[in-house]
């Protein structure tokens, strides 16, 4: 569905997301479906009001009863950027947490592209999603 939409809006441009969210059923009998756009292989996180996601359809009884889609397309600015190195971001995360938190564990550490407000060229960052914690809350690069 959200590829038919972006070829109807943006035909010249190939639809480059995937689908991001577990596909479990919610205690309504709803499901929510998140897509996020790719550049080779990389995420890119969108922001955009309280959605974090480029798609964001919700599904109960068979019908999409929300579609919530922001509209972006990624071009390449010919530059090379370097991260620092994973054991180094681990450390990074680490030393911004409040010392109650140090006890976490991450399910998952991971470069992608994010959007600022502050600059329109997008950056790799590191990204950890940690467990019990249902959307990303930690990103330093």
């Amino acid at each position: 569905f959200a590829a038919r939409v972006w070829q109807s809006l943006v035909p010249d441009s190939p639809f480059e997301a995937l689908v991001s969210s577990d596909l479990v059923e919610s205690e309504t009998g709803e499901y929510v479906f998140t897509l996020d756009y790719y550049y080779e292989g990389t995420p890119i996180i969108v922001r955009e009001g309280a959605q974090n996601h480029a798609v964001e359809i919700h599904v109960k009884d068979g019908k999409i009863i929300n579609y919530r889609h922001i509209l972006r397309r990624f071009a390449p600015r010919g530059e090379k950027e370097e991260n620092i190195p994973m054991l180094e971001a681990i450390d990074g995360l680490y030393t911004r947490l409040p010392a109650e938190d140090t006890k976490i564990r991450i399910q998952d550490l991971y470069i992608a592209y994010m959007e600022t407000e502050e600059d329109t060229a997008l950056r790799p960052v590191w990204c950890a999603k940690v467990e019990g914690e249902e959307t990303l809350q930690y990103y330093f690069g």
